[in-house]
């Protein structure tokens, strides 16, 4: 994108605490008024000048209350459209409907936009942009992007636009490819393990966090979920009981799942064993290495684990020296991400790194609704004829087959 006379807006994100604290620039920011949670966005222009709406906007309670996953969604949406703005000479304020419509047909459709976008995943950056706009006309008094009369209410973090020029023409409801359990392990043995398409070792192969890696896709791919949902999890809640039965049961943190909601899910045997395989390997040589440079010691915002009470709360030792209990449904992976306790030999990683079928897979998934399952993971199906002319989804004794996202 040409760049106007008024530069170039860019997006950076806030650290947690530490020599980022002196810095100038997100000085300048914070007497704006603006919080510097971690991880909050912040928009600068090349001159190091803050955004002050932008920037205020994510400081809002309303974004605050969001996932972080959301805020970067919303933020890389607002960055592109701050920066058309610019190539228009404007600046967000004159924003009128049909600049609005005319970045629909430039992101979307346009012969000389080398990155267009899906119809999903317009409706995602309508979304913020339509967010953003709103909440400067509620704080700031400004002019909505579009007239009250075409929105409808949100819903969720999602908003219905009545005016057909804004919405998107059509729109994939999802993008999912499936991976039977053979190509799985060809694919793991391959690209992870190192082994050749036949099965021989590979004489050069020199991996550097194996068990680690092969540990997580094994979790990935068997519990069906998705990559900053495992991440997140910490070891008090990884199962021990993987020798006892084919099929471990564990919880999801509420904060940590897609839509907030705390659900079951389950772990093989054959995945439960490679994770504590890692957690006993290549993780407690990692710790070692961490505590022989004094990683964890000059790491910035960290929290020390100590101990849990019969409630299940989690007492933590503050950086001011404060104690706190949290529940550990509440903690977010940022804030799982600081957390340690205190081993023999100096701090270590708190958090481990890395019925009928429908419903299994629905509540496997976090889906609300069973029928969302049935619709988006059905898909690939459809079409296919099995004996008898008709297709027979598997029955709920056989090992359901898991699909593999490309999106979450």
């Amino acid at each position: 994108m040409v760049e106007s006379g008024g530069g170039t807006w860019w997006l950076h994100f806030a650290k947690d605490s530490g020599p980022a604290r002196d810095d100038g620039l997100l000085a300048r920011v914070g007497r704006l008024g603006v919080r510097l949670d971690a991880g909050r966005p912040l928009f600068l222009d090349h001159e190091g000048v803050p955004h002050d709406a932008g920037n205020k906007f994510f400081a809002s309670g309303r974004m605050r209350n969001l996932t972080a996953g959301t805020n970067r969604q919303y933020a890389f949406a607002l960055r592109t459209w701050f920066n058309f703005l610019q190539t228009r000479s404007k600046e967000w304020t004159g924003a009128a409907e049909n600049d609005l419509f005319d970045y629909r047909f430039w992101r979307t459709s346009a012969l000389d936009n080398p990155r267009r976008i899906s119809g999903a995943t317009w409706q995602g950056d309508l979304a913020a942009i339509l967010a953003f706009h709103d909440w400067a006309a509620d704080r700031l008094g400004t002019n909505r992007l579009l007239p009250a009369a075409q929105k409808q209410a949100w819903v969720g973090n999602r908003v219905a636009v009545r005016d057909p020029r804004a919405r998107a023409s059509a729109i994939r409801a999802a993008d999912v490819k499936w991976l039977s359990p053979g190509a799985f392990r060809l694919w793991r043995d391959v690209g992870i393990h190192g082994k050749e398409p036949g099965g021989a070792e590979k004489t050069r192969w020199r991996p550097r966090s194996q068990t680690r890696d092969a540990a997580f896709v094994d979790g990935l791919y068997r519990t069906g979920l998705r990559i900053q949902e495992l991440a997140s999890i910490c070891l008090i809640e990884l199962p021990t009981d993987g020798a006892a039965k084919a099929y471990a049961t564990a919880r999801l943190a509420g904060s940590c799942a897609k839509g907030g909601r705390s659900r079951r899910y389950w772990m093989g045997r054959e995945s439960l064993d490679g994770m504590w395989n890692y957690v006993q390997t290549d993780r407690a040589a990692a710790i070692l290495r961490g505590l022989e440079s004094g990683l964890y010691e000059s790491l910035a915002g960290r929290r020390i684990v100590q101990g849990i009470t019969d409630r299940g709360l989690v007492r933590i030792a503050e950086p001011g020296g404060s104690t706190v209990l949290a529940n550990l449904n509440d903690l977010s992976p940022a804030d799982r991400s600081l957390l340690f306790i205190k081993g023999p030999d100096g701090l270590e990683d708190f958090r481990e790194q890395f019925g009928d079928t429908w419903s299994l897979v629905q509540t496997m998934l976090g889906h609300s609704d069973v029928n969302t399952t049935r619709n988006i993971y059905l898909e690939p199906f459809i079409g296919l004829r099995g004996r008898g002319g008709r297709f027979r989804p598997p029955t709920g004794s056989s090992k359901p087959c898991v699909p593999s996202r490309t999106s979450s």
